[in-house]
């Protein structure tokens, strides 16, 4: 009874997603990295690419968090009560501590910065996710940042309640 779900199909082939995004069909300039670093087609391209690797990584970011086994494990979109969607990147349920862990990806050359309005942004998530069919109501939930150099800390990041970096996803 899929018929509720939306399947949403990835490219997994890193070096796919590259040629399509930057030299499929885009001339003679095309390779040339100096014209494509740092530009936001580049972060886009970095950040889908850092999602992709972290889901690769499942098994070392369950170790990160010291999580024996995980009963599900899945990408979230969904609507909370104040009507806003939401999309969570992974979503990893521990059936034998009662946890849902919410992980969120992000990209970024340095610490990641939570503003006020991303913060804003992770509690809509985490409303949505708590008012939704698939969280188990008697699970508490963990919010954890996935990221290439860690959380940078400051007032918004206060919420964060585990972090994975970049160097824990190869040890």
């Amino acid at each position: 009874m899929l018929s509720n779900y939306k399947i949403v199909y990835q490219l997994k082939d890193f070096f796919s997603m590259f040629y399509l995004h930057f030299i499929h069909g885009k001339g003679a300039d095309a390779g040339n990295w100096r014209t494509i670093q740092r530009t936001s087609k580049f972060y886009t391209w970095a950040g889908n690419t850092f999602e992709m690797l972290c889901i690769e990584h499942l098994a070392q970011i369950k170790d990160k968090l010291r999580i024996a086994t995980i009963n599900r494990n899945y990408c979230w979109r969904g609507q909370g009560p104040n009507g806003k969607t939401s999309q969570i990147d992974l979503v990893l349920e521990w059936k034998g501590e009662r946890t849902d862990y919410i992980c969120e990806m992000k990209f970024s050359e340095h610490n990641f910065t939570i503003d006020k309005s991303y913060e804003t942004e992770l509690a809509n998530k985490i409303d949505a996710f708590l008012n939704c069919k698939q969280h188990t109501k008697t699970h508490s939930i963990q919010l954890v940042m996935v990221t290439t150099n860690g959380v940078f800390p400051n007032e918004h990041s206060k919420d964060v309640n585990q972090e994975v970096v970049l160097d824990d996803l190869f040890t």
